[in-house]
């Protein structure tokens, strides 16, 4: 995009059990402040399984910056599958 940096955030989680058309919500915290990132419609991606093919989550993320500036993310993923323990 136009608002491309050389600067990159990565953060890796995985989550299983979930069931199909479950709706969770994450809240991903202690992040750097990377606000200006996320106005520009920045998203997170997901697979499913290890072969799957990464996308960005359909819906928009919310952030804030709590006390001592502690930048948080929260958005809402539905599992497509039941994925096993």
């Amino acid at each position: 995009t136009e608002f491309e940096t050389n600067y990159r955030t990565w953060f890796h989680f995985s989550i299983s059990g979930g069931i199909k058309d479950q709706v969770v919500t994450l809240c991903i915290m202690n992040l750097n402040p990377q606000a200006k990132m996320f106005n520009q419609g920045m998203r997170p991606v997901f697979r499913v399984g290890e072969r799957g093919k990464w996308d960005r989550i359909p819906q928009e993320v919310s952030h804030s910056c709590g006390e001592g500036r502690q930048f948080q993310i929260r958005f809402r993923h539905r599992f497509t599958s039941s994925e096993g323990p």
